[in-house]
């Protein structure tokens, strides 16, 4: 039975239901994932201080 706060589905009355809930939960877990891993490689896209990125000369290595 649904209450006002649910922040899921239902209970499930039939095993097809089931899997579809479980496979609901799993679709978001991966996707969680991957969103969490493209916001590290953002974050870290964004914070790096592209250094070497127009060097010419070894000018930076030498010193």
């Amino acid at each position: 039975m649904s209450m006002w706060n649910q922040m899921t589905f239902q209970d499930a009355n039939s095993p097809i239901m089931q899997n579809m809930i479980f496979f609901h939960e799993y679709a978001m877990m991966i996707l969680v994932m991957i969103i969490m891993l493209l916001c590290y490689i953002l974050m870290m896209m964004l914070l790096n201080k592209f250094t070497n990125l127009k060097m010419i000369s070894g000018q930076m290595i030498e010193t």
